[in-house]
């Protein structure tokens, strides 16, 4: 999800309102656009390869960008790419077909050898993804449904944990094999237990504030940010689930536009 944030605010050009300066991002800005002038949507990057993969929201492809050299490569995967993570591990990247209030939905396997393509059927909304590069896990939050499903990376077999009200973020500790999501106009998160898919309900800062969430695996803390007027980072310890708020005197996501699931739900409901 953390890398969505960086490249939203790229794109649509966020600065800090408090000193009116914006961020030195031409020349990266510059780089992508040339490389693909498309509508970029998420971008994820595999280090053991030096591969950078790229979705983009008007055209049915990912952009494979070799980081030494720059060359571009296009991926058909048969939909619109939404959230991208990569397995650095197995060398598989994991694509979801940007969020819809209809019918079943479609998460892409690419193999980074090969730019194979396998696709795993997923409920309607995949909103965002994470791997537990430990298990070989991918999660993938579902909006819509309040569904987390867990690809198995070796078979692709899905397994599907209600977790509650409108799942936007989600986050991994290896370490512990557990798994975070931030729920949309909810005051708690859900903790999966990657042993058993046991949930558990963590009150968090106020309502709406799970709209991104970030872990440090050295510490065992979560961290959730805020999308609603409490300004907030709820940080959670992950050995006792205990929260602890922390001011930051600004709302800790967007700035000045809808979330992306409110747009696409609006323009869904205007083509009905």
């Amino acid at each position: 999800m953390l890398n969505y944030l960086l490249m939203y605010n790229f794109m649509t050009g966020v600065h800090d309102s408090a000193t009116a300066k914006w961020p030195p991002v031409a020349p990266l800005l510059a780089f992508l656009q040339g490389m693909c002038p498309a509508s970029w949507a998420q971008i994820a990057v595999n280090p053991g390869t030096n591969k950078i993969f790229a979705g983009n929201e008007t055209l049915p492809y990912v952009n494979g960008i070799d980081g030494a050299t720059h060359e571009l490569t296009s991926i058909e995967i048969g939909g619109t790419p939404g959230p991208i993570v990569v397995n650095p591990v197995t060398n598989k990247i994991y694509v979801g077909f940007l969020a819809t209030i209809r019918g079943n939905s479609t998460v892409v396997v690419i193999d980074g050898a090969t730019n194979q393509v396998t696709k795993v059927a997923v409920p309607a909304s995949p909103y965002a993804l994470a791997v537990n590069t430990v298990t070989n896990k991918v999660y993938v939050a579902d909006y819509y449904g309040g569904k987390v499903t867990a690809i198995d990376g070796f078979t692709n077999q899905t397994v599907t944990v209600q977790v509650g009200l409108n799942p936007v973020s989600v986050a991994v500790n290896p370490e512990t094999n557990m798994t975070y999501l931030g729920n949309w106009n909810s005051a708690e998160a859900t903790i999966i237990d990657g042993a058993t898919n046991a949930t558990t309900k963590v009150p968090i800062s106020g309502k709406s504030e799970g709209h991104s969430i970030a872990v440090n695996t050295v510490t065992n803390k979560i961290y959730i940010g805020s999308y609603a007027q409490s300004k907030r980072v709820s940080v959670v310890d992950g050995l006792t689930n205990q929260m602890t708020a922390i001011q930051t005197g600004r709302v800790c996501f967007w700035y000045g536009r809808k979330p992306r699931h409110e747009q696409n739900l609006r323009r869904e409901r205007l083509h009905r």
